[in-house]
C-alpha cells in the first residue's frame, strides 16, 4: 500500500506542473523543443502569478486560484482545439532518462539527509503558506524578508498543494528534485532539437543529438569546478572525503542546488541559454522566434527572484552577444539589443516590485572592489603575490569555464555559424564577468559569498558545450574539446558527489546533516496525523521544544525567535533557553509567545523544565506527537522564570 505522504507528493507535484503541462500542450505545429520552452514560459508567469495574488490572499489560497485559473484557460483552450500534446518517443525517451539521472545521483541525498541552510529553510516555508506578500522572516518576527525567496515559495506552493500533508523538509526536496529534472530535461530536448535542425536529417544525427544532450544534462547536474587531478583514480573511486574534491572558492553545483533559490535559478537560466542559442541558429527568422525571445524574457522574471547576480551577469552578457552578433536575439540588430536590455531591466523591476533582494533594505548593503584574490572558502584566501598558487587555483576552480570560452571561440571561428557564435560570444563574456567579479568584488565583507557570481558560468558551461557538440558539422577537434569539457565538469561533480554519500552512509552514526532534525525524519513525517490541520490566518510567535522545533514548524505555520546573521536574514538557530529568555525581553511584548509546544512523549527520560513547567501549569491539547498549551499573558513571566 502507497503511504499517505508518497501520494500527497504525487498528486503535489502533479498540480504544480500543470502549467508547464498546459504550455507543452497548446498551440500547433511546434517543435518539442518550442514546447519545452513554453511550459518553461508557464512556470515563469506562474510564479509571478502566485505572488500577484499573494498580495491579497495568503499564498497558499493564492497557489489554488491560480491553479484553478490555469485548468479554466485549459478548458477554452480545449474546447477551441488548441491543446495538442502528441510528444515523440524520443522526447519521452529523454525526458524519463533525465528523470532517472537525478534520482539515480540524489534520491538517499534528498529523502535521507537535509543540507545546506535547511533549519532555517524548513520553517520559512511553512510560514510563508500562511503569509501574505510582502513575507516576514519567520525567524525574526520584525523583520521584513528582502531575500530571492522564489525557491522558498515553490516548495511552500507544492506543501500547499499537498494540503498540508507532507512537511517542509519534503517539500523542499520535491523541489529541488523537480527543478533538477526540468533543467537535465532542457538540456537533452535542446541538443536532440540542435542536431535535427535542417538538412540532412538522419538517424544518426538523432542518436547523437540524444547522446550529446543526455551528456551534456548529467554534466549541467554535477557542473563543478575541475578537480579530477587532485587524486590518483582509485583514490577518487575510493575517498570519503569530499572536502578536497570541492574548488577553492565554490562548491559544486550538486552541492549548491540544495540551497532553495539556487535550483530554480539553474533551471531559468538553461533555458535562457538555450532560448537564445535557438533563436542565433535560425537566423532570428525561424518561424518559432518569437516564442523563443518569450520563453527568455520570462525566465528573467522568475531569476531576478532567485540569483540576482546571475541574472545581472546574464543579462551583461546576452547585451554584448546581441551588440557584437546580429541575429543573435532577433533579425534585427537593435531588436536583439532591446530585447537584452529588457532581460537586464527586469531585474531591478521585479526585484524591488515584489521585495526580493535588491528591494530597500535587502541583505546586499555593502559592495566593494577588492585586490586580486581567490575566495575563502575552506581555504585561505590566495592572493596574486603568490603568482604560481594562484594560477594553480585560477586553472582548478575555472578550468571547465575557461576552457568551455576558449573551445566554443574556436568553434565559432571554424564554422562561422550564428548557431555557434551568439553562444560563443555569450558564454565568454559571461565567464570573463563572473571571474572579475569573483576575484575582485566583496559584498558585506563576506569573501566567501563571492561564489553567487560563479553559479552561471559553472552551470552553463556542460550545456554550452553539448549544445556545440550537437549543433556543429565537422569540425572535430573543437567537438572532442567539448567533450572533454563535459568530462571534466560532470565527472569533477560525480565524484565530490560519490565521496559525500560514501561518507555520509557508510558510518552506523547519525549524518550532521539529519542532527538537527530530532528523533524524527522530516522527510517522512505525516503531518495531518502528527498535529492536525495545517492553521490558517497569520503564524503565531510560539515556543517550541528544541527537540521537535523542526518537525512542529515543517507542519504548521509559526513564527519563531532566532538570532539574525551579518546579512540580518539567515539565523544561527532557534533561541531556547537563556538564550530565548533575553531575546524574549529584548523584542517586547510584541513579540511574546502565544502558546508553548512540547513532545508528547519524549524520549528522553525528563522532559525540558520550559515543558516539564508548561504542561503542569498551562491549558495543553495533545494532537499526535505534539502537545501544545497556551500561554496567556498572566503567566509569560513566569514561564521566562523556567526557561533554562
Amino acid at each position: 500500500m502507497v503511504p499517505p505522504v508518497a501520494l500527497a507528493a504525487l498528486a503535489s507535484i502533479t498540480l504544480y506542473l500543470l502549467p508547464a503541462l498546459i504550455g507543452l500542450a497548446a498551440g500547433r505545429r511546434r517543435e518539442p523543443f518550442t514546447r519545452c520552452l513554453d511550459a518553461g514560459a508557464a512556470m515563469a508567469l506562474d510564479a509571478v502569478a502566485v505572488l500577484l495574488l499573494a498580495r491579497w490572499l495568503p499564498l497558499s489560497d493564492a497557489t489554488w486560484v491560480a491553479r484553478g485559473a490555469w485548468l479554466a484557460a485549459a478548458l477554452v483552450a480545449w474546447r477551441r482545439g488548441a491543446l495538442r500534446l502528441r510528444p515523440s518517443l524520443t522526447s519521452l525517451a529523454l525526458l524519463g532518462a533525465c528523470v532517472a539521472l537525478v534520482w539515480q545521483g540524489f534520491h538517499r541525498i534528498s529523502y535521507e539527509l537535509a543540507l545546506w541552510d535547511r533549519d532555517w529553510h524548513v520553517p520559512l516555508v511553512s510560514s510563508l503558506r500562511a503569509q501574505r506578500a510582502p513575507f516576514d522572516n519567520v525567524f525574526l518576527p520584525r523583520a521584513a524578508l528582502r531575500y530571492h525567496y522564489l525557491g522558498d515559495v515553490v516548495a511552500a506552493m507544492i506543501q500547499s498543494l499537498a494540503r498540508g500533508r507532507i512537511n517542509a523538509s519534503l517539500a523542499l526536496s520535491l523541489a529541488h528534485d523537480v527543478y533538477l529534472s526540468l533543467t537535465a530535461a532542457v538540456v537533452a530536448l535542446a541538443c536532440h532539437f540542435a542536431a535535427l535542425s535542417g538538412p540532412p536529417r538522419s538517424v544518426a544525427r538523432g542518436l547523437l543529438g540524444a547522446a550529446a544532450g543526455l551528456a551534456g544534462a548529467w554534466a549541467t547536474i554535477f557542473a563543478s569546478p575541475f578537480v579530477l587531478t587532485h587524486a590518483p583514480l582509485r583514490e577518487l573511486l575510493e575517498t570519503s572525503d569530499s572536502g578536497p574534491l570541492c574548488g577553492h572558492s565554490y562548491l559544486p553545483f550538486a552541492s549548491i542546488a540544495y540551497r532553495p533559490h539556487v535550483v530554480v535559478a539553474g533551471y531559468f537560466l538553461a533555458q535562457t541559454l538555450l532560448a537564445m542559442a535557438a533563436v542565433a541558429r535560425a537566423d532570428g527568422r525561424g518561424p518559432d522566434t518569437r516564442r523563443h525571445l518569450a520563453a527568455l524574457l520570462a525566465a528573467a522574471a522568475p531569476l531576478a527572484l532567485c540569483d540576482e547576480a546571475s541574472h545581472a551577469l546574464v543579462g551583461g552578457a546576452l547585451l554584448c552577444s546581441a551588440w557584437l552578433v546580429p541575429g543573435s536575439l532577433g533579425r534585427r540588430w537593435l531588436a536583439g539589443v532591446a530585447v537584452a536590455a529588457g532581460y537586464l531591466a527586469l531585474l531591478p523591476v521585479m526585484s524591488a516590485g515584489l521585495d526580493g533582494s535588491l528591494a530597500i533594505g535587502g541583505a546586499a548593503s555593502h559592495v566593494e572592489l577588492v585586490p586580486w584574490r581567490h575566495l575563502k572558502l575552506f581555504e585561505e584566501p590566495v592572493t596574486l603575490e603568490d603568482r604560481a598558487l594562484f594560477f594553480r587555483v585560477l586553472k582548478r576552480d575555472y578550468g571547465p569555464q575557461l576552457g568551455a570560452a576558449a573551445v566554443a571561440l574556436v568553434a565559432a571561428l571554424w564554422t562561422r555559424r550564428r548557431a555557434v557564435i551568439a553562444p560563443a560570444v555569450f558564454y565568454a563574456a559571461l565567464t570573463a564577468a563572473s571571474l572579475f567579479a569573483a576575484l575582485r568584488v566583496e559584498v558585506n565583507q563576506a569573501p566567501e559569498e563571492g561564489h553567487r557570481f560563479v553559479t552561471a558560468s559553472m552551470l552553463l558551461a556542460p550545456a554550452l558545450a553539448a549544445w556545440v557538440v550537437a549543433s556543429t558539422r565537422g569540425a572535430w577537434l573543437p567537438r572532442l574539446a567539448m567533450v572533454a569539457v563535459i568530462v571534466a565538469s560532470g565527472g569533477s561533480g560525480w565524484a565530490w558527489r560519490s565521496a559525500f554519500i560514501r561518507h555520509r552512509f557508510v558510518a552506523q552514526a547519525l549524518p550532521s546533516e539529519r542532527r538537527w532534525t530530532g528523533t524524527y525524519n522530516p522527510n517522512e513525517v505525516d503531518c495531518l496525523r502528527f498535529s492536525g490541520p495545517p492553521r490558517r490566518g497569520q503564524p503565531p510567535v510560539e515556543y517550541v521544544d528544541a527537540e521537535i522545533a523542526y518537525i512542529w514548524a515543517g507542519c504548521q505555520p509559526v513564527r519563531l525567535l532566532g538570532g539574525a546573521s551579518k546579512w540580518n536574514l539567515a539565523v544561527h538557530g532557534i533561541r531556547t533557553g537563556w538564550l530565548a529568555h533575553s531575546g524574549y525581553l529584548a523584542q517586547g511584548p510584541e513579540v511574546a509567545p502565544a502558546a508553548v509546544v512540547c513532545e508528547t512523549s519524549p524520549l528522553r527520560s525528563w522532559p525540558s523544565m520550559p515543558c516539564g513547567w508548561a504542561t503542569s501549569h498551562l491549558r495543553c491539547v495533545r494532537q499526535g506527537i505534539f502537545t501544545r498549551c497556551d500561554l496567556p499573558a498572566s503567566q509569560r513571566e513566569d514561564f521566562y522564570r523556567n526557561l533554562h
